[in-house]
This record gives C-alpha cells, structure tokens and sequence, in this order.
C-alpha cells in the first residue's frame, strides 16, 4: 500500500534539491561581491618616467565612505609619500596626493577600501621610479630658482633705474632742489632797486630845495 508514495517523495526531494542549489548560486555573487581593481595611476607593475602627483585606484563598483586609506611606501620601506588623512573619492576611484618622490626605485601602494557590499578589502600594488624621473624633477627646479632669481634682479635693475632718472632730473635744473634760494634772490634785486630808487628820488629833492 505504501509503494505507490514512493515517486512523490522522490520528486520533492528533487524539487527541494534543485530550489536549494538555485538559491546558493544567487546568493553566492552576493555574498563574495568585494570590489576588484581594474585599474590605477601609476599602473601595477609600471617603470614611470615622470614624477607622479598623486596614486589613482579604480575599481569595478562604487567605494564607499569609511575606514578607506592608502600608503605609498619607498625603496627604503619607512617613508610614507602619502599627503593627508582623507583618501579622495569619486565613484568606482580613489586616490590620494603623494610628496615629491626622493630616490629612484620601487614603491609599494597600500590599500584598504570600503566595498561596495559594505566590507573592507586590504590589498597593495607596486610601481619603480625610474632615475630620469628625477632628473627631470632637478632641472625644472633650478629653472624655477633661475626664474626667481632672473626676477629679483629685473627688480632691483629697475628700481636703480628709477633713481638715477630722479637724480638726473634734479642735475639738469640746479634750482629744482634750491627754489628758496631763487626767491631770496629775486627778494634781494628788488630790495636794491627799491634803495636806489628812494635815493634817487631823495637827491632830487635836496637839489631842488638849494635851487629855490
């Protein structure tokens, strides 16, 4: 009486076999989305010739706010060239400023980001400074110092300038600088006209009084 069960049963289990597999291959994406890096600036593994600004890390979903930092470590595996607290997000990237680097070599970028499923992911890359880099960073450096200085001395050639054509105007017109001594002056002939005419005026007098 119980044999004709049997095919039922079998096909629950089935029916129940295959809903649970479904299920796990929908959540398993679910459970292992952690972001992936598809790409960055400097490139992983990269010999760069220029002197980078800054670390660029891009990924394949969103980076979200929390916990996120980058180090950018040197050849001598202290220094830190990473510029600030706060890692820089847009989107799906994140970056971060970084010094001036000092020595050619290999440098290695630290990372830990917010995923977009909300875990933290910790993994690093790695780029080697190449000598020119350096080089390149020396030369516009002392063409920077060359400008300053060429522009300190246009100044200063300038502003001697203006004194000598002060100084030259004051020469051409000796009473430029002495005008009281030319109103003393004009005040002094005036004065000795003015004697010489009262005197004449007196002479003429006197004359005409022994005349009468």
């Amino acid at each position: 009486m119980s044999m004709p069960t049997l095919p039922y049963r079998g096909t629950t289990l089935a029916a129940t076999l295959a809903g649970s597999a479904l299920l796990a291959t929908i959540a398993a994406p679910g459970a292992s989305a952690h972001n992936v890096l598809i790409d960055s600036s400097p490139e992983d593994g990269a010999t760069v010739d220029t002197m980078p600004d800054e670390v660029e890390l891009v990924f394949n979903e969103e980076v979200l706010e929390g916990g996120n930092a980058i180090t950018v470590v040197g050849p001598d595996g202290n220094t830190d060239y990473a510029e600030g607290e706060n890692v820089r997000l847009d989107g799906t990237s994140a970056a971060v400023d970084i010094a001036p680097l000092e020595e050619a070599g290999a440098y290695t970028v630290d990372y830990r980001i917010v995923s977009a499923d909300g875990h933290p992911i910790e993994e690093s890359i790695s780029f080697t400074l190449a000598a020119e880099a350096l080089d390149d960073t020396d030369a516009a450096e002392e063409a920077q110092e060359e400008a300053d200085t060429g522009g300190e001395e246009t100044q200063a050639t300038n502003e001697e300038d203006e004194d000598t054509d002060g100084e030259t105007a004051a020469d051409t017109n000796p009473l430029a600088g002495n005008t009281w001594l030319g109103a003393a002056a004009a005040l002094l002939a005036i004065g000795v006209i003015v004697i010489l005419v009262v005197r004449a005026v007196r002479h003429t007098g006197s004359g005409n009084s022994e005349d009468s």
